[in-house]
């Protein structure tokens, strides 16, 4: 037991492997994290002259437009290639 754990926190190809799993399954989680959209809502307050007749209130909403399809944001492609790098 001693043998196997001195193995696998001494020897550099086992420690870099088994970094490169653990970047795979980050890449997968945030590929489905990706499959929604982020919405953004927010409010601003303009008063710009310092006068009490210009005082501005408003909201805004942002929405990401996606413009072309990206492949690496696509969960099945993501666990697709996690999978073929443990084999």
């Amino acid at each position: 037991m001693d043998l196997l754990a001195s193995a696998l926190t001494n020897h550099l190809e086992l420690r870099s492997r088994l970094t490169e799993v653990a970047q795979q399954g980050y890449r997968v989680a945030l590929a489905k994290n990706e499959r929604w959209p982020v919405f953004s809502v927010g409010p601003a307050y303009a008063h710009p002259d310092g006068s009490n007749l210009d005082r501005t209130l408003t909201f805004g909403v942002q929405v990401p437009l996606p413009l072309w399809k990206n492949a690496s944001s696509n969960p099945a492609v993501a666990s697709s290639s996690a999978t073929g790098s443990n084999s």
